[in-house]
Formats: C-alpha cells, sequence, structure tokens
C-alpha cells in the first residue's frame, strides 16, 4: 500500500518559528492506495500533521498566509521512509526524517482573496501526526 499526503487541497493551519525550527501545521489531504492484480483502489482522509524543518529558511510573498492549497511540490536529497510510501512530488505518510528538504505551498487567502507563495527549506524534515485520518472517500484507480 502506498500511502502519501497530498499538498494540493489541503489546508495550511499555521507557521511558527522555534529558533532555527519552522513549524508548518496542516489539514492534510492523505490518500492510500492499494493494487491488487492490476486493479488499484484508493482512500481519501484528512490528517492534521506537523510538519518540522531543522535550520529552516522561509520565504512568503505576502504578510498573509495561503489557507486552502491549491498547488504546491515536495522534494529532498535523501529520506528515511517505508519504501511503499514514496511518490515523487508527495510527502510520504511513513516519512521518519528528509535531510536538505523544500516545500513549496500556492495557495488561497480566503480573507484577502490573494493568491500566495510560500518556499520553505532546511538541513532536515520530520513529520509528526496531530490526529487519526477521518475518512473523506474512496477512490477506484
Amino acid at each position: 500500500m502506498a500511502a502519501f499526503f497530498e499538498i494540493h487541497d489541503s489546508q495550511l493551519k499555521g507557521i511558527s518559528w522555534n529558533g532555527s525550527q519552522l513549524s508548518l501545521r496542516f489539514r492534510a489531504v492523505r490518500n492510500e492506495w492499494t493494487e491488487r492484480i492490476g486493479v488499484g483502489t484508493g482512500k481519501t482522509y484528512y490528517q492534521d500533521i506537523e510538519l518540522l524543518i531543522q535550520d529552516a529558511e522561509m520565504d512568503l510573498d505576502s504578510p498573509n498566509l495561503p489557507i486552502w492549497l491549491l498547488d504546491g511540490s515536495y522534494r529532498a536529497a535523501s529520506q528515511i521512509a517505508g519504501a511503499e510510501d514514496i511518490e515523487d512530488g508527495y510527502i510520504p505518510a511513513s516519512l521518519v526524517r528528509a535531510d536538505e528538504a523544500e516545500l513549496q505551498l500556492e495557495g488561497m487567502n480566503e480573507d484577502t482573496q490573494e493568491y500566495i507563495a510560500v518556499r520553505a527549506r532546511g538541513g532536515s524534515m520530520t513529520l509528526v501526526f496531530l490526529g487519526e485520518p477521518e475518512f473523506l472517500q474512496d477512490l477506484p484507480l
């Protein structure tokens, strides 16, 4: 089974700093795909997560934050995660650590109607679950 988080359709709930550590909190879209003899099925969930980036830098093109994420990307020079979860551009649900990680987040702030981009990068990134997955829908693949 491949389980991963998408940036698209997730909500950015907050950003905070603690020294050189950046915390990004999301209500993230989690996909779990299963393939049986060439036929795939999937389930989609929402799950509250936090990404902690050490030795972080961040670029934000507005004093406001995007709330609804419409696009974005994730990359890392290397990562420790379950092999079945590794999907290019997605955050593996089994992520233990990513080195030289970079996130690009783009979305709308509903209050100001701005389209905002956030770029966060750092020496390492870890994933923290803040709640259990909440079922959203089945996906026939």
